[in-house]
């Protein structure tokens, strides 16, 4: 018995020490792409294994998602429920959907991490088991993603990329150079059968790293890997259905039909130009950008034993060359047991001309592989540039200089690794860093959009944005006709067949009316065109109307959809104000309706039809479109509207995360339909909207602070619900920096305000900002780049106990106040607003940022500079300990340095790590015990000696030359930066040159003690105005007396009918009154709540003089502008504004304005009045001055001096005494 119990227990313990071996030589496999599962079973993991929570790893994903409405918006185009039941419904349907993703980056990364005697495995042999992987590599597999219970409840599949799925999808973990596996297939063909015949919401795959890789260190190279592994996932829908033109008992077509979408990582590049916009010179059309004098591609290798010094040169180089040069880093994997070094830059694109990029690699004298460095794009095989197997043997470290061609205007990315002839060699090696003047992509995360296309019948596919655009692109036409049209009433129609829903609302005059062809053959100024909507202009010159033509209601687009409506117009003849494209959203608060486009008068119209394409963005409710004539067509001509629809890409596209944004607002083209007969046969000019100018356009900086600028997902937010329509950049030098497209030619009126600096530990205020206004002529279409100033960071209050208790003691009356290294503000960052003429940045207008301030400030307000030369460099700030402030075009500055505006104007890091007092975004410089200096053309200076007193120096201000003043610099803001864009009103037909905007049209004005003549143009004297008229004709005389007559026995019955309605209503009132006063209720109430009510007397003693409201000095209402609001005061709102024409004062001058609402007591406009008479008798430096008053128009202004260090009770408050308290130490 115990000889059998021993043998059991040894055979046991040779059981678990075989186990134990086995687990040491060869790691565990994962189950990788089960859905949300993982293969550690039960075992427990590292304790360091759990640090990163499972929240952590969703910010590491990678998402596809399929928004729910598409399901929706694909069963009513095709007809059909998306069930699968072929018995029922008609016209089955096929599916297909995939996941692909790049074998290369997943099996160089996961290589890293695995055993080298991995490699030696007989796993890792061929399927035939016949020779090494390292000679033949085993056959890939393309994986099958099934569902499980978690995935039918979150409609979401989780794909864990680890070893298992990659060895077993790539064939093993080997990049074989001869013969590599280019894709990793993941069929997801069940998951989206289930989710279109399923309810929810969107469906959503989400990539990330297996369970296993939970390690500090592991995970982000995971994560990283999966990210360059380029991930699409591709889903593809189609029915053969039946014959063409079929169609089963209700008349619905089943026709074959079939879609494509891929969802992927959006490579759009700010600046892009796409390859149809380009024009030939000379030409109407397009050509390709490619000409035989660039190169596609270009290289040399240069041997360099000192890399440190290749590298210093690379810098200068960098900072030298107006190309804009920048480093950058590789997707960098180190060698391991399945293969050599291999690097991969992020996504590149070279614009239309050369773009090169510099790399270095190490050639060791004992290295027995090769150097290969390869070009990667998009839908395309690898293709080898550079193999070093063929170069004279070169020792120690080389510059690779590649030089690539325009590549079609196409991303690209370069990769570069070493194929290593023995295992384990570790000779090689590839610098990490790159520089290089192509632009480079690197969001902080993947923008997944999703596009699709149409599949023709025995044809091409085609954009989702041709499909059903009345213009046939397939063979067979299977693009347009009866499903377009019965997809949504109303979103196709040629009103051939009917009105499809649209529905006319005459006017006073004028009526929208479907015609079948012109109205009259005398008016063929629109070529017959089959059914049309037509408003036609009366026969009276003095005629005046409007109609409206308003559409069915249409359910929302899909989120950020590339959306857009298009429509055929013809208009000829006389034409006024004469047509606009209104939308309505049918929100759940009141109906608003915003205008998207607008046909201006034309004198000499174009004749003939042309398509008007309008981007319909931002839409979340359902919503109708309307077209208005608003004051119609002039006499005897016709505005027609014919084959309205809406794009695809409304209701089966979306554009990520991010809205796209509009080039234009309206896009016209002489392309004539397919319809019979053709509309047009000449290109017609583009007719531009009519320039709202109370409309305005205000950027800020989307909630963004410190050193970096705003991201786009942040603007998406702030600008929300108003109209501003920007794209921020997300790389490179324009990281953070906005872009607005010019909605129409014009003259614009550009303020810009540049950021305030940040305080110090002693100093509570900061040094303003400066803002300036300039007027420039903009064209429609040019691109504007604006970025934004941040407010430079202040070093108190403090978030850090230590350093706030600091600040607590340096703010009260503390003797031997001990100073720390740091303490300091940091500079704000200046606003910049510019154009780029190719790769040149041209300047319109910098407002300058504040300097910071110093621990212990002492210096005075700086004065305001001005620069306007361009030949002057855009030097930056001299940096000392504090950071010096950006320029415009400088070289890269040192850590604590704002950057200049040409190489991204993020701003300066701090002195010392404790107190974080960073430049504000917009070139501002990093604080130390000196204040930093401010961001502008040139930057501020800082204090050599880095005195506690000295503030750093402001930026200068710039207006460029194509630019016409109209405030010069001034210092005035306290925080950040804003940038504030709107039309200036053409007043070039009045001679004071100024004018303003009423109801009744444009009105002139004219200067102090000079009226507007008769003719509304001319500035006469008031005196030489004759006070006897000219002396009407008989028959003027008789009109008048007889209309005089009239209207006075109407007013004479109107007033006596007033007299005895007035008569009736007091006296019910005094009735009421009475009765009310005899109650004994109302006598108690009066007891209880009894007031003192003093009379009004105008007259008022002031030292023995009497003064009345007449003395006030009145100021024009029209010489008055309110710039923005500071609080509310006792009546009402105060503002800062602008003060004009005011005798004995500066112009433009900064007050104050008090304002009194209009609805008030007469209590109130008393108090009001006496407030206005008590200020205006003070005289004293410590007492702001009354300006003068505006009570001629309501609502009531009185203008007092401005204040610009804020408020008496404020500066009181943050300058008293502060208690002292001991806190004793605990142990």
């Amino acid at each position: 018995m115990k000889t059998g119990l021993l043998v059991l227990l040894v055979c046991s313990a040779a059981f678990f020490a075989g186990r134990r071996c086995a687990a040491t030589g060869m790691d565990p496999p994962s189950a990788g792409f089960s859905n949300g599962t993982s293969g550690d079973g039960g075992s427990k993991r590292d304790s360091n294994q759990t640090l990163l929570s499972r929240n952590k790893r969703k910010t590491l994903a990678v998402d596809f998602a399929v928004p729910s409405l598409l399901r929706y918006y694909l069963a009513e185009f095709i007809k059909r429920p998306l069930n699968g039941d072929c018995q029922i419904f008609r016209g089955c349907y096929a599916l297909r959907a995939n996941l692909k993703m790049l074998c290369v980056p997943l099996q160089k990364t996961i290589s890293t991490f695995v055993d080298p005697r991995a490699a030696k495995d007989p796993e890792n042999r061929s399927a035939e088991g016949q020779l090494p992987f390292i000679y033949q590599r085993p056959l890939s597999k393309v994986l099958n993603l099934g569902l499980t219970k978690a995935s039918r409840k979150s409609n979401q599949v989780v794909v864990e990329i680890g070893e298992d799925i990659v060895r077993t999808g790539c064939g093993g973990l080997t990049v074989h150079e001869e013969d590599p596996v280019l894709v990793l297939e993941m069929d997801l063909t069940t998951i989206l059968e289930w989710w279109l015949g399923a309810e929810g919401g969107r469906l959503r795959v989400r990539l990330m790293p297996e369970k296993k890789a939970q390690v500090p260190g592991m995970e982000d190279r995971y994560t990283a890997a999966i990210r360059a592994a380029d991930p699409r996932l591709n889903l593809e829908i189609s029915s053969r259905g039946e014959p063409l033109g079929g169609r089963n008992a209700a008349g619905i077509p089943r026709g074959p039909w079939s879609f494509s979408w891929v969802a992927e990582d959006d490579l759009s590049f700010p600046n892009s130009v796409p390859k149809s916009d380009l024009q030939c010179p000379g030409k109407g059309g397009t050509c390709d950008p490619q000409t035989e004098e660039i190169p596609e591609f270009t290289w040399s290798i240069v041997a360099d034993g000192n890399l440190q010094e290749e590298r210093s040169g690379r810098a200068e180089k960098k900072t030298g060359s107006p190309q804009g040069w920048e480093e950058g880093q590789f997707f960098w994997v180190n060698g391991s047991a399945f293969g050599g070094p291999w690097a991969l830059s992020p996504w590149l694109w070279g614009g239309q001309g050369l773009c090169t990029l510099d790399m270095a690699v190490f050639f060791h004298p004992k290295q027995s592989g090769q150097y290969t460095i390869r070009l990667l794009e998009r839908d395309k095989p690898p293709q080898a540039l550079v193999s070093t197997d063929t170069l004279p043997r070169i020792t120690g470290w080389a510059v690779v200089h590649l030089t690539l061609g325009t590549r079609g205007g196409a991303p690209f990315r370069v990769s570069a690794g070493y194929d290593q002839r023995i295992p384990q060699e570790d000779t090689a090696t590839i610098e990490p860093h790159f520089t290089t003047n192509c632009t480079m992509a690197s969001p902080p995360g993947p923008n997944i959009t999703l596009e699709g296309q149409y599949h023709c019948h025995q044809g091409p596919r085609i954009p989702l944005d041709k499909l059903c655009d009345f213009s046939t692109d397939c063979p067979l036409g299977d693009d347009e006709g009866d499903r377009c049209r019965r997809f949504l009433n109303g979103s196709y129609c040629s009103f051939e067949e009917g009105e499809c829903g649209w529905q006319s609302f005459a006017g006073r005059s004028l009526s929208w009316r479907r015609v079948q062809s012109a109205a009259k053959p005398g008016r063929q100024s629109c070529p017959p065109s089959g059914a049309t909507f037509t408003v036609e202009g009366g026969q009276s010159k003095g005629q005046r109307g409007s109609a409206l033509l308003k559409s069915p209601l249409f359910p929302p687009p899909l989120r950020n959809s590339p959306c857009t409506v298009r429509f055929w117009l013809c208009s000829g003849g006389l034409q006024r104000d004469s047509l606009s494209l209104w939308i309505v959203e049918n929100s759940t608060g009141p109906d608003e309706q915003r205008r998207l486009w607008h046909l201006a008068g034309e004198s000499k119209p174009e004749r003939g039809w042309r398509l008007v394409t309008v981007p319909l963005y931002g839409l979340a409710d359902w919503f109708w479109l309307q077209f208005s004539t608003e004051d119609g067509p002039g006499p005897g001509s016709t505005v027609s509207l014919d084959n309205v629809s809406f794009s695809m890409d409304c209701f089966l596209a979306s554009n990520g995360e991010f809205p796209p944004v509009a080039s234009s607002t309206s896009r016209i083209s002489s392309r004539p339909t397919s319809r019979t007969p053709t509309p047009s046969v000449r290109s017609p000019t583009v007719s531009f909207p009519t320039t709202d100018y109370s409309k305005k356009w205000i950027f800020h900086t989307c909630g963004a602070a410190g050193p970096e600028g705003p991201t786009p997902s942040q603007c998406l937010n702030s600008y929300r619900n108003t109209n501003v329509n920007a794209t921020v950049g997300t790389s490179g030098s324009f990281k953070g920096i906005q872009m607005w497209r010019v909605l129409e030619t014009g003259t614009y009126r550009i303020t810009a305000y540049g950021a305030a600096g940040g305080r110090s530990v002693t100093a509570m205020s900061r040094s303003h900002g400066v803002y300036i206004t300039g007027d420039f002529l903009l064209r429609r279409g040019e691109l504007l780049h604006v970025l934004v100033g941040q407010q430079g960071e202040d070093a108190c209050p403090n978030a850090n106990a230590v350093l706030n208790k600091i600040c607590l003691e340096q703010s009260g009356p503390v003797v031997n106040k001990s100073q720390v290294k740091g303490g300091g503000g940091g500079g704000g960052g200046a606003t910049y607003v510019f154009k780029l003429d190719g790769n040149v940045h041209v300047p319109l207008i910098i407002a300058a940022g504040g300097g910071g301030r110093g621990y212990s400030s002492q210096s005075e307000t700086q004065l305001e500079q001005m620069d306007y030369d361009l030949s002057q460099p855009g030097r930056n700030g001299r940096s000392n300990s504090a950071g010096g402030g950006g320029g415009w075009n400088d070289s890269a500055p040192v850590s604590q340095g704002g950057r200049p505006l040409v190489l991204g104007g993020q701003g300066g890091q701090a002195c010392q790590k404790f107190w974080q007092t960073r430049g504000g975004f917009g070139g501002g410089g990093g604080g130390c015990m000196s204040g930093g200096g401010g961001g502008g053309y040139r930057g501020g200076n800082t204090s050599v000696h880095d005195n506690p007193r000295a503030d750093g120096d402001d930026g200068t201000s710039f207006l460029g030359p194509d630019g016409e003043p109209f405030l010069y610099p001034l210092k005035a803001m306290e925080g950040d930066g804003e940038v504030i864009i709107s039309p200036v009103q053409n007043c070039s037909h009045c001679e004071s040159g100024e004018c303003h905007e009423s109801k009744d049209g444009v009105t002139c004005y004219c200067d102090e003690e000079l009226i507007v003549a008769a003719d509304g143009v001319s500035c006469i004297n008031a005196s030489d105005v004759s006070l006897l008229p000219p002396q009407p004709s008989l028959s003027h005389l008789a009109l008048g007396l007889s209309v005089g007559t009239s209207a006075l026995i109407a007013a004479l019955l109107l007033a006596v009918s007033g007299v005895m309605i007035m008569y009736r209503r007091k006296h019910t009132e005094l009735q009421s009154i009475q009765l009310e006063l005899q109650s004994p209720d109302c006598k108690l109430s009066k007891l209880r709540a009894s007031t003192i009510m003093t009379d009004y007397n105008p007259n008022y003693c002031f030292a023995g003089k009497t003064a009345s409201v007449s003395d006030l000095k009145e100021v024009p209402r029209r010489n008055i502008s309110l710039t923005r609001g500071l609080g509310h005061g006792a009546f009402g709102e105060v503002y800062e504004g602008l003060a004009v024409g005011i005798p004995g004062e500066p112009s433009p001058l900064q007050v104050a304005v008090k304002t009194l609402p209009e609805v008030c007591s007469e209590q109130d406009e008393l108090d009001f009045l006496m407030e206005a008479l008590i200020i205006s008798k003070f005289n004293h430096q410590n007492i702001v001055r009354c300006i003068g008053v505006s009570l001629q128009a309501m609502p009531r202004f009185i203008l007092l001096e401005l204040m610009t260090g804020g408020d008496l009770k404020s500066f009181l408050r943050e300058t008293r005494p502060r208690l002292v308290r001991c806190f004793s130490t605990v142990a």
